[in-house]
């Protein structure tokens, strides 16, 4: 009788001893993550208030009282069964102490359903009257609607790249952007799509008085523009580029990745 192990793609280690080729002896099942590298995770499945740090501790403030709806029939199966609901004519957002990113590479993702186009603010760490953003994931429609992630070198100067955002309207998406380092790039996408991409020469790690912003793009620089209207859930932060596994996992055909 001999010992034998296997271990799985990421999802399962086997130990066991094999004779006659029947396994006996004990299985030991590890999972992992998509989430494992994350820096914070937020379902956004509450119902009212504060937004809860799912993997970390960065909670986020509710600002104006950001509501919650069910995710609807079709919607993606693993995203929770509340989501966020933002309506831009009440100036919604939630935010906290902005998350340094010093390594010059970040990662967002998160699922949408748009109600309408317009000056929609995603996901930011910005603060634009005192030239200290860092990145951003938004969509305009000056002179033309397009969506696009930007990102800095000494928070002012921006660099992008832009994709088509007409289709986000009325279905869940996941929008996924990054910046990477080593290719000098930012990078979006939507779904498992082909990511659009711009040139990037650097990421301005933003100072502490910076705030992340979610579903808006400024709200003290901009007090009635670029508040996001529509649906929200499943926000997550990495410290890194994604990667082709990492944007597959989160896709996960269609269904959303898996919440811890």
């Amino acid at each position: 009788m001999n010992k034998m192990s296997y271990k799985g793609p990421g999802y399962l280690d086997l130990d066991g001893y094999a004779d006659n080729y029947e396994l006996s002896g004990y299985l030991t099942a590890r999972t992992t993550s998509v989430y494992d590298d994350a820096v914070s995770l937020w379902k956004l499945d509450e119902a009212s208030g504060a937004r809860y740090d799912s993997i970390g501790s960065n909670d986020l403030t509710d600002n104006n009282t950001v509501g919650s709806t069910s995710k609807g029939v079709g919607a993606p199966a693993n995203l929770p069964e509340t989501v966020a609901s933002f309506v831009a004519a009440n100036n919604e957002y939630l935010s906290r102490q902005r998350i340094s990113f010093a390594d010059g590479e970040v990662g967002v993702a998160v699922w949408i359903k748009l109600s309408t186009l317009g000056l929609r603010g995603v996901v930011n760490q910005s603060r634009l009257v005192a030239n200290k953003s860092s990145w951003g994931l938004n969509i305009e429609n000056l002179p033309n609607e397009y969506a696009y992630f930007s990102t800095t070198t000494d928070g002012s100067a921006t660099q992008f790249a832009i994709l088509d955002p007409t289709d986000l309207v009325g279905a869940w998406h996941l929008i996924q952007a990054w910046r990477d380092d080593a290719a000098g790039k930012n990078y979006l996408a939507v779904d498992d799509g082909v990511p659009a991409e711009g040139t990037s020469s650097g990421l301005f790690d933003a100072p502490s008085d910076t705030d992340l912003i979610v579903g808006a793009l400024d709200p003290i620089a901009l007090p009635s523009d670029y508040f996001f209207n529509g649906l929200m859930s499943s926000l997550v932060l990495f410290p890194q580029a994604l990667t082709p596994e990492i944007r597959a996992a989160l896709w996960n055909d269609g269904d959303g990745a898996v919440l811890p």
